[in-house]
């Protein structure tokens, strides 16, 4: 997915500083594979495997975590045990909230970073990980199907 953003450029550096994604202003922060990089994004390379992360934090070294699985497909009224790790030392994370984009489903971690999803509605589905004080998770794309595998239908016969 595109953001805009806005950001200066400055030749001592030879890149930008990025002062706004997605009209947030603030502190931006360039992670790469869950760490936080002194190299600015043009001069950070990466591969397809990578994961890179802009992110706004308040603290000067945040916890960025990380939410797993990634990718989910799962039968309608079934469950499924997701964890929540610090993204730096793959320690569990307890007390933080994994809820979906939309705002409908929501629930915290036990004290070894796992939460139970339950799936009541056919559908796709984006849950992130938040806690305070730290970068919230990468994304956890969810489908939901019948028991007999079939997704749900989609537009008009």
């Amino acid at each position: 997915m595109l953001f805009p953003y806005e950001a200066n450029w400055y030749e001592d550096w030879n890149d930008y500083s990025v002062v706004t994604i997605d009209k947030e202003r603030g502190n931006w922060l360039l992670f790469y594979n869950l760490n936080q990089t002194n190299a600015g994004g043009c001069q950070q390379k990466v591969s397809q495997v990578d994961e890179v992360l802009w992110a706004w934090s308040a603290s000067a070294d945040p916890t960025p975590l990380s939410l797993y699985p990634k990718v989910l497909k799962v039968n309608k009224d079934s469950e499924y045990i997701v964890a929540v790790t610090d993204g730096r030392t793959g320690s569990p994370v307890s007390g933080a909230e994994v809820s979906d984009t939309s705002g409908i489903f929501s629930i915290f971690t036990d004290s070894s970073g796992a939460a139970t999803l339950n799936f009541p509605i056919l559908g796709d589905f984006t849950y992130k990980a938040t806690y305070d004080g730290s970068i919230r998770s990468n994304a956890l794309n969810v489908t939901v199907v019948e028991p007999n595998g079939r997704c749900p239908p989609t537009g008009s016969a």
